[in-house]
């Protein structure tokens, strides 16, 4: 991010409208079609083009400029939602999503990925509690097995990964003492 607000010649806290007349400026001054000379012309058709590739990374910030603030707030709640996701954290995509359907129900596929969201959190939350249902009847094995799912399906849901190392720990130690 640094390096296109460097290519364009600006401070890191520019704001979108300065951003866009930067691109104009800079894109204008290095335009190739500027020159005659070859050589010249291949460095300026670089140049413009490093600064239309900054230009592009930079037009989300310019295009969220024109926003207004609801949409702002469902833009920003969408991402965040979005990168929930990504990160298999399914009780807060579930919130976020939750906030963005009351705002605006028909907002993008906010209401599907709220469904998404609803079921796989059903879903963490029934293995959780058959695992730790095992865990206090010292099943390890099993406890390891539905922690295990658990953490290969949401890496940070509640404790599942400290108790899936304790369950293998435990497991270990009456293999141990079964053994000697």
């Amino acid at each position: 991010m640094k390096n296109h607000y460097q290519t364009l010649e600006l401070p890191f806290n520019a704001s979108p409208r300065r951003i866009k007349e930067q691109y104009r400026k800079l894109a204008k001054r290095y335009h190739p079609d500027r020159v005659t000379n070859p050589a010249d012309k291949a460095e300026f058709a670089r140049k413009f083009r490093e600064i239309n590739q900054a230009y592009e990374a930079l037009s989300e910030i310019v295009q969220r400029a024109n926003l207004s603030p609801k949409e702002r707030k469902l833009d920003y709640l969408y991402q965040k939602g979005n990168t929930l996701v990504e990160q298999k954290e399914w009780a807060g995509a579930l919130t976020v999503f939750n906030e963005i359907v009351a705002i605006d129900p028909a907002y993008r596929d906010a209401f599907s990925r709220l469904r998404n969201a609803r079921r796989k959190h059903k879903q963490l939350a029934a293995l959780y509690a058959k695992a730790d249902a095992l865990f206090q009847q010292q099943a390890w094995t099993q406890a390891m097995a539905g922690f295990g799912e658990i953490v290969r399906l949401a890496p940070n849901y509640r404790d599942a990964a400290r108790k899936y190392r304790k369950a293998q720990r435990e497991q270990l130690t009456e293999d141990f003492t079964n053994h000697h």
